[in-house]
Parts: C-alpha cells; sequence; structure tokens
C-alpha cells in the first residue's frame, strides 16, 4: 500500500479532477463527485502501476453512462 501522505495528496489531486476515490485491498473504488448516487466503478491496480487521473475519471465517466443506461442490468467494464 501507498504510504499514507502520498496517497492523501493523491486522492485530493483526482478530488480536484471531480473524483470520489477510496482505496481498500488493492482496490480503488471511483465516483464522480457531482454525481454521489452515481454506480461506483471499482479498479483492481498492482501497486507498481501508476494511477493516471484522466484514466480513471474516463471509467467514472462510463460507468455513469453505462448505469443511468439500465438500472437493472449489471455490467462489467474492463479497461487496458
Amino acid at each position: 500500500m501507498q504510504h499514507p501522505k502520498k496517497q492523501e495528496r493523491l486522492f485530493k489531486a483526482l478530488s480536484r479532477q471531480g473524483l470520489t476515490v477510496s482505496y481498500s485491498n488493492n482496490v480503488y473504488s471511483i465516483r464522480l463527485s457531482n454525481a454521489p448516487d452515481a454506480t461506483v466503478a471499482e479498479v483492481l491496480l498492482p501497486e507498481s502501476l501508476p494511477i493516471e487521473g484522466k484514466a480513471f475519471k474516463q471509467l467514472a465517466n462510463e460507468r455513469q453512462r453505462s448505469s443511468s443506461r439500465s438500472r437493472s442490468c449489471h455490467k462489467r467494464l474492463c479497461n487496458t
């Protein structure tokens, strides 16, 4: 796990980009800050890989679009 101070700075930077992010058990949970009821996107990312705000934002936007189209259907998004 990242050093807590480093992780705190990362989460603040992502917050400035309009994202709400939490981290638990190597999984990042992401949603758009302006959509508190939006479905959360989850990302399993090894610590060795860098986190990119743009990629997280694209994933959160896609998750919001897919969940707004069909609330009754659960979908899994896979990005590389």
